[in-house]
């Protein structure tokens, strides 16, 4: 159904009883829209608040019934916000677009708006992640398209990203820069294939490419990050399609998903 969202239950019951439904309607979106994304703010003090994406709008929900227009975005947007996007030193939680037809946005609780970068122009991306006091993100556009890129903030300040010298370029230059080890970095995946995936598990930092391999991100400061192989042959397909989900690490493959 259009405009709905629903939550997945649990099927299992105690005997003699009727189990609970699997799926339970939740709400349905003001405009009826279909629901395209999600994100949630977890302040330091636990409140959260969440906004909806039904088409070209974005709603700040209350959880149950109540629904705010906090702006509008691109009906081909795609939003992603999950609590990986928090940045709680600031208290926002940074907001991507799969589809790349919207700019990085932020939500504060109470204003939805453009992520006040230092790049100049435009900045999409597909992917991101709070990292170390850093924002990471990847698979990104500016004034070119650069889905092969990995991009990470200056520490404590996720829009502070603009740095020309790459990351594993950094120790070259260290006696002669005047950049600091929180400086931003960038770097490109090896393999050049379009990033589709950014995971953290089992005290690891994994970067998938697209029908190509997982990376393992090292280093703590600008002079010293680097991605290194992880898993030649992952051939991860399809966009999200690396997951932790607790025990375990998914991955989507071609004709499994």
């Amino acid at each position: 159904m259009r405009g709905t969202f629903r939550e997945l239950r649990s099927r299992s019951g105690q005997p003699g009883t009727q189990p609970p439904q699997a799926i339970r309607l939740i709400a349905t979106a003001p405009n009826g829209a279909a629901i395209n994304g999600f994100a949630q703010l977890i302040k330091q003090d636990a409140s959260i608040s969440t906004l909806v994406q039904a088409g070209g709008n974005v709603y700040a929900w209350d959880g149950a019934s109540a629904f705010t227009l906090a702006g509008t975005v691109s009906t081909n947007a795609k939003l992603r916000g999950p609590r990986e996007h928090n940045f709680t030193l600031d208290e926002y939680v940074v907001i991507t677009d799969l589809n790349k037809a919207e700019v990085v946005k932020k939500w504060d609780g109470a204003t939805f708006a453009n992520l006040a970068h230092d790049l100049g122009g435009d900045f999409f991306a597909k992917y991101a992640r709070v990292h170390n006091e850093r924002i990471v993100f990847a698979n990104i556009k500016t004034t070119t398209d650069t889905p092969h890129l990995v991009l990470g903030s200056k520490i404590g300040d996720g829009e502070n990203l603009t740095n020309t010298v790459r990351s594993d370029q950094g120790i070259a230059i260290q006696p002669a820069t005047s950049l600091g080890f929180d400086a931003a970095w960038f770097l490109p995946v090896p393999d050049l294939r379009p990033v589709n995936g950014l995971e953290a598990a089992f005290g690891e930092f994994l970067i998938s490419t697209d029908r190509g391999r997982l990376y393992r991100l090292t280093g703590t400061s600008f002079f010293d990050f680097n991605l290194s192989e992880f898993h030649v042959g992952s051939a991860v397909v399809g966009d999200e399609a690396i997951k932790n989900i607790g025990n375990d690490v998914v991955m989507g493959l071609a004709g499994r998903i």
